[in-house]
């Protein structure tokens, strides 16, 4: 009974196939410095905090570099992106946060659609292609946040 208890909480501790198919769909948005920046911070998360129902996870960053990771933009709070999957004719939403700078979580719209959508891409990661808007520009100096979808890298 032990070892289920430690496996079922080592599980909620590690990023799983969904989570990872959001930061790197958001990734593949970026460039320069941004990109530089979000990579050392997906690379320092050291520990991830899911929630009870799944739907949101938090992620802690263990190493002590935070200002040399840290994007420019630092409002208090930054809604950067917006991933979509689709499974069954249905649509998952999932928004990826920051806060002053430091990525910081991902929320998922349908508890039952994420776990449905994590399955499938454990066996095929190809299985609900993600398909993601960029909502803020993590460059920016100022704390205001985009209120429009940003570009695509034009």
């Amino acid at each position: 009974m032990l070892s289920s208890l430690r496996r079922l909480l080592d599980r909620q501790r590690r990023l799983q196939p969904i989570d990872l198919a959001v930061l790197a769909s958001v990734r593949q948005q970026l460039e320069g410095d941004v990109l530089d920046r979000w990579d050392r911070q997906v690379a320092a998360i050291g520990f991830v905090q899911r929630m009870p129902d799944g739907c949101e996870i938090e992620f802690c960053q263990l190493d002590g570099n935070e200002q040399d990771r840290r994007f420019r933009n630092e409002a208090p709070e930054l809604r950067v992106a917006e991933v979509r999957f689709t499974a069954d004719r249905r649509q998952l939403r999932c928004e990826v946060w920051c806060v002053r700078g430091d990525l910081f979580s991902i929320e998922y719209s349908d508890c039952a659609l994420m776990r449905l959508v994590n399955r499938r891409m454990r066996k095929s990661a190809q299985a609900c292609p993600p398909v993601c808007t960029l909502l803020a520009d993590l460059q920016a100096s100022s704390m205001a946040v985009a209120q429009a979808p940003l570009e695509a890298h034009a």
